[in-house]
């Protein structure tokens, strides 16, 4: 694997894209649990590590480009020692960081971003497949909603990302038949009832997709959503299994609670954390244990407490202020750069479709689930911030050619 590392990095990058999932499927070592993709991101980090110790160029370039993230790293470092609290969790986080450092490094052409894509559609297959054995063999994973090996919330996330990225892909396509994948993986991935998911999706087409998606294929799409709903609201099992996802069960203090009141409950235990602690947050990963002390909390969860269940909240919480600031400038430099992804857009290119519209998948669903740790996530981040970087070199050179084309431009 380290010599894949130094000979093949771009190999192992689209590796770790396509089995992003396993990063669910734990080994226990020693008191430490690794799952395959801990493996392939360690791999690809020891070969980073020795391209950064060559001083090349472009590698330092990339890290710097993460810097925000790195210095987030460093608050929640610094807010063990202020805090006097620690969690070696924290180096997931790094982790979490190497795919978005990868893809920026090694994704400099359009046919290396086309094959990045495929990875993430690969993992958003390997996910489903995974669940639909588990139901196959009579044992779904989770009990009325679909599961891959992420779990719910995740797998809604990489698979509905990867029907969004297989969609702009086939956007112009003249013929029904190459729909097929992107929705039954879209179906899959609904199939979870993830809020999360479902709000992805919505997003992503609103503000991505409808721009690509040719005439014929958006009256194919609606006919096909109206018989698939039409079908699934017939079914009596189905239809009572989604009207009751928001319905009131019992918890451990015999109160009848649904998934936004507990959302509701976190959100005023973390109103308190960030009062308590405004500058440096109660510590990173140390939510679960603030949030027993509050009362409604404490009872619901019968005293194990509750994660924030949102990755912004998560890291204005456990951060404060500082780690939040240092998150949000990170995605300043996609901000700053909206214009060249608009244009993009406006010319139809289906690789800048496919790369925004998991983007919005992952920014959305961040609100319901806490992806800081994901590798899935930062390989979707850090593809889409590759394609920036691809956009901003096109313009140089289109910038450069028209100048030289101008007579006496030059002096």
């Amino acid at each position: 694997m380290a010599l894949i590392a130094l000979v093949k990095p771009r190999l192992l990058t689209y590796s770790i894209f396509a089995l992003s999932p396993v990063q669910f499927i734990f080994i226990r070592v020693s008191d430490f649990y690794v799952s395959p993709a801990d493996v392939l991101v360690l791999a690809a980090t020891f070969g980073l590590v020795l391209r950064l110790a060559a001083m090349e160029p472009h590698s330092w370039k990339v890290v710097r480009q993460h810097q925000f993230i790195i210095l987030l790293i460093l608050s929640y470092c610094v807010g063990f020692l202020v805090l006097g609290v620690f969690s070696r969790t924290v180096v997931r986080v790094a982790m979490g960081l190497v795919p978005s450092v990868l893809a920026c490094e090694g994704l400099r052409t359009r046919n290396q971003l086309r094959r990045a894509l495929v990875a993430l559609i690969v993992a958003g297959a390997l996910d489903a497949g995974y669940g639909l054995f588990f139901i196959a063999r009579g044992t779904p994973l989770y009990p009325g909603r679909f599961a891959g090996m992420s779990g719910v919330n995740f797998s809604a996330i990489t698979i509905i990302a990867a029907a969004v990225i297989a969609l702009a892909v086939r956007a112009r396509s003249m013929r029904a038949m190459p729909l097929w994948r992107p929705t039954l993986l879209g179906a899959v991935g609904l199939s979870t009832l993830s809020l999360g998911g479902a709000l992805g999706l919505i997003a992503a087409w609103l503000a991505i997709l409808r721009r690509v998606v040719n005439r014929s294929n958006k009256v194919r799409l609606a006919v096909g959503l109206t018989v698939v709903v039409t079908v699934v609201l017939s079914l009596s099992g189905t239809r009572e299994k989604i009207m009751s996802r928001e319905a009131r069960q019992v918890m451990a203090d015999g109160v009848a609670r649904n998934s936004l009141d507990v959302r509701w409950a976190i959100i005023k235990a973390s109103a308190e954390a960030f009062s308590d602690s405004p500058v440096f947050g109660v510590g990173y990963s140390k939510f679960i244990e603030y949030s027993k002390t509050d009362a409604e909390v404490y009872a619901g969860s019968g005293g194990e407490g509750h994660p924030t269940h949102n990755t912004y909240l998560e890291i204005l919480v456990e951060g404060g202020l500082i780690a939040f600031g240092l998150f949000c400038l990170h995605w300043l430099q996609y901000g700053r750069r909206a214009r060249l992804a608009l244009r993009a857009l406006k010319e139809r290119d289906l690789v800048a479709a496919a790369c925004f519209g998991a983007f919005g998948v992952a920014m959305v669903s961040a609100v319901f689930a806490n992806v800081l740790l994901s590798y899935h996530y930062w390989s979707i981040c850090g593809l889409t911030l590759a394609y920036l970087n691809f956009l901003t070199r096109e313009q140089r050179r289109r910038i450069a050619i028209e100048g030289a084309a101008v007579p006496g431009s030059s002096t």
